[in-house]
């Protein structure tokens, strides 16, 4: 059934105005939600703590008169535009309390070091000095010296005129415990000699040739068969030479310096040379020498030192051989020295004491 109503052209009017003043006034509420939380109302500071999105989106709540309400609100106009909700920034990565409460321990600077100074040059000064060298005395060992070599008594200061020449000592042996010294030691050198020509070779040694023939005679014998009267001199060379086992006592066992003494009994030899008329003459005189000698050096690597080292070699002689051409005469010097006492005089007394002093190069192994 279809029933027929009947408008009434005043009331369609009215309802109309109604419904566009509600409009107006919806839209005009929209406007004003939006710009309140803009004008830094309490709005604000609820959305700096995290809340902006939410008070963006959702509006406050509007009071409308329920008279003046006759239809739904029409959606809000492009003017009244709302931003889309943004999302949340991620939390930031939390560390445990433990950790934020207690900070690294700073590194620590060695109290030697100054304030500000790098790590690594701490380390460096902490580091271990390089041991240095124990300068060991004990060992196989070896020197050789070299300087000079001179003479005491009436033969040296008599006719011969010695002047000191040149000599040269080693050592051969080892070292115990850095306190003694055992081993070989010997030397050679020689002197120069400045004898007056036509001399006789005899008279250079205290003695009278023409009595020392006589007494050889009878004390030997037997005829000598070397003409003692022709041994005139025009030129003469003297030289000499020890060697046997030796002992050094050291004050120093280890260290950079050294220092000892010594001592010990060598085969002592002292040969003189001459140009006479009669041809070439030499006497021999051996014997033996007890060598005291003192001593001075310095380490200057482990194995290597340097120093000074002085001799005085005690010598006692008990042979002499004198060769004249082809002939040789063999003659103890005790029986020498009795003749000479006949002439009052002394032959152990005018034969030589020596002295030596060099320059040290010592070995150690």
């Amino acid at each position: 059934m279809v029933r027929n109503v009947r408008s009434d052209p005043g009331n369609d009017s009215l309802e109309s105005g109604r419904t566009v003043l509600g409009d107006k006034m919806v839209g005009w509420l929209v406007r004003m939600a939006v710009l309140v939380p803009l004008m830094g109302g309490p709005s604000v500071a609820w959305a700096s703590e995290g809340h902006a999105d939410t008070a963006a989106v959702t509006p406050a709540p509007v009071q409308r008169p329920r008279a003046m309400v006759a239809a739904t609100p029409a959606a809000p106009t492009a003017a009244a535009t709302v931003e889309p909700p943004q999302p949340a920034a991620p939390p930031a990565p939390s560390r445990p309390v433990a950790e934020i409460a207690s900070p690294p321990p700073a590194p620590r600077i060695a109290a030697s070091s100054p304030a500000g100074a790098s790590p690594e040059a701490s380390v460096h000064r902490s580091a271990a000095a390089p041991a240095k060298p124990k300068f060991e005395h004990h060992g196989f060992t070896t020197d050789l010296r070299i300087g000079t070599l001179g003479c005491l008594r009436g033969l040296c200061n008599g006719g011969h005129n010695v002047r000191p020449g040149f000599r040269v000592d080693g050592f051969l042996g080892g070292n115990i415990r850095g306190w003694v010294d055992f081993g070989l030691a010997g030397g050679w050198g020689s002197m120069t000699s400045s004898v007056t020509p036509g001399t006789n070779v005899l008279s250079l040694y205290g003695l009278d040739p023409f009595l020392l023939q006589q007494a050889l005679g009878v004390l030997g014998g037997q005829a000598l068969g070397i003409d003692l009267t022709a041994l005139t001199v025009n030129d003469a060379k003297l030289r000499t030479a020890q060697a046997g086992p030796l002992l050094r006592v050291h004050f120093i066992p280890r260290g950079r310096f050294l220092a000892y003494v010594g001592s010990g009994i060598q085969y002592n030899l002292f040969r003189a040379r001459y140009s006479t008329a009669a041809g070439d003459a030499k006497i021999d005189f051996h014997g033996l020498a007890v060598p005291i000698e003192a001593a001075f050096g310095v380490q200057v690597h482990e194995h290597v030192s340097v120093g000074v080292q002085f001799d005085y070699l005690w010598t006692w002689y008990a042979l002499a051989n004198l060769k004249q051409g082809g002939q040789a005469l063999t003659v103890p010097v005790r029986i020498l020295d009795e003749a000479a006492r006949m002439q009052n005089s002394s032959l152990r007394g005018q034969l030589p004491q020596f002295w030596t002093f060099g320059l040290m190069l010592r070995a150690r192994v």
